[in-house]
């Protein structure tokens, strides 16, 4: 606090006395105290700020070993995307100087210099201090134009972790620019790593004119490779664009694709998402459930059983045939839902007798007595009684 209030002409000795320590700071572990003096003076306008961005360049560019190891990019990160190279290059001594020098160019007469300086060092810098770079240009002296420069300057690496860091920006230039980014993007779209962000940007990318056809192309290209936390991501959304004019015909031709995956994860997020289905689709519910029966079904029920019940009272029929897939199956144990069961049929025939639709009302009965042998009867019996009272 007494340093902060200081006057420059108390400062600028200071930080010239800590500049000619540094190597003994910086041995100590005291070196960002050192940058978060400078970051006080080069709040000051003057003719000293020339001199401390030469020195926190130096700093930049000194020796640095990268810990980036390609081999990252053959693998998932199965949680979140955890941008450790990031991290890394923010808390090493060059990322403090990164720090301070952006900080120095939030002056309108800096801000150039400062971003063509990474600009024009782009091989010298290693993937850590890059990442680092962005991310202070973008925290303490944005400028669109600017900063764009930068990342198209950086971005010519199969690496990921440009896109990790950049991710809406090279939505945005896909949708409207697309072959600005098109380079990066077949460079990494072979990394695992990658993927299951990439492929969401091309999947959505088929709603624009500019990059539809690429955005088909990248997307076959990218499921032709078959990866489980690749196929995951786009489950959800082909579920949830069914219906949509520009990706429904793409979502369907997907969920029939991968339907038949017996993978345990692949399967078990079809079985969760089903419910997002819309009731029009119920068909197409129909012909994955009779795939999904063929399997031991060890989860998943409760979904289907939501779908049911949303589409019963329109679809009543293909929810009947539905249940009666169910338990015409012998991997599937209904043994825990057969009152919700239950009750969807008899929901089911009560619409038929409501339309006087005598044929399927049989139908659905004959299907009713069938669970009407087992054990939970009484069960059964009260929700006629509840359902009658109604």
């Amino acid at each position: 606090m007494i340093i902060a209030n200081s006057p420059l002409n108390q400062l600028l000795p200071l930080s010239w006395k800590c500049l000619d320590m540094y190597e003994r700071i910086h041995k100590e572990g005291y070196s960002y105290k050192l940058f978060e003096v400078l970051d006080l003076i080069t709040a000051i306008e003057g003719k000293h700020i020339d001199q401390i961005l030469e020195y926190l360049k130096t700093i930049i560019l000194s020796e640095y070993k990268t810990k980036y190891d390609a081999n990252i990019e053959n693998s998932f990160n199965s949680d979140t995307v955890v941008n450790d190279m990031l991290n890394i290059g923010i808390n090493s001594t060059q990322g403090y100087a990164i720090q301070s020098l952006t900080k120095a160019g939030k002056h309108p007469q800096i801000k150039q210099e400062v971003y063509q300086f990474f600009i024009e060092n782009t091989e010298k810098l290693s993937l850590e201090q890059q990442l680092a770079a962005m991310y202070y240009l973008q925290k303490e002296c944005y400028d669109n134009d600017l900063y764009n420069d930068v990342m198209f300057r950086f971005a010519t690496k199969s690496v990921s972790d440009y896109l990790f860091l950049n991710a809406d920006r090279m939505h945005w230039f896909w949708y409207h620019s697309p072959e600005s980014v098109l380079p990066y993007f077949r460079m990494i779209i072979n990394n695992k790593r990658a993927q299951p962000i990439l492929v969401q940007i091309v999947f959505f990318g088929m709603k624009y004119d500019k990059a539809k056809n690429l955005s088909k192309e990248m997307f076959d290209r990218i499921l032709t490779q078959n990866e489980e936390e690749t196929i995951i991501k786009i489950i959800p959304l082909a579920y949830e664009h069914l219906s949509d004019e520009t990706y429904g015909e793409m979502s369907e031709h997907f969920l029939r694709k991968f339907a038949i995956d017996k993978r345990k994860e692949i399967r078990s997020v079809f079985l969760s998402w089903c419910d997002h289905m819309p009731e029009a689709k119920i068909n197409l519910f129909m012909e994955m459930l009779k795939i999904w029966v063929d399997d031991s079904m060890e989860s998943g029920m409760h979904d289907i059983i939501k779908y049911l019940e949303k589409c019963c009272n329109t679809y009543p029929y293909e929810c009947y045939q539905c249940i009666k897939i169910l338990i015409g199956s012998k991997n599937v144990d209904i043994h825990f839902n057969e009152e919700v069961l239950f009750e969807i049929l008899l929901k089911c025939y009560r619409l038929f007798m409501d339309d006087e639709d005598v044929e399927k009302a049989d139908n659905v009965l004959d299907t009713i007595d069938s669970l009407m042998l087992s054990p939970s009867i009484g069960k059964m019996t009260e929700i006629i009684n509840r359902i009658d009272h109604n």
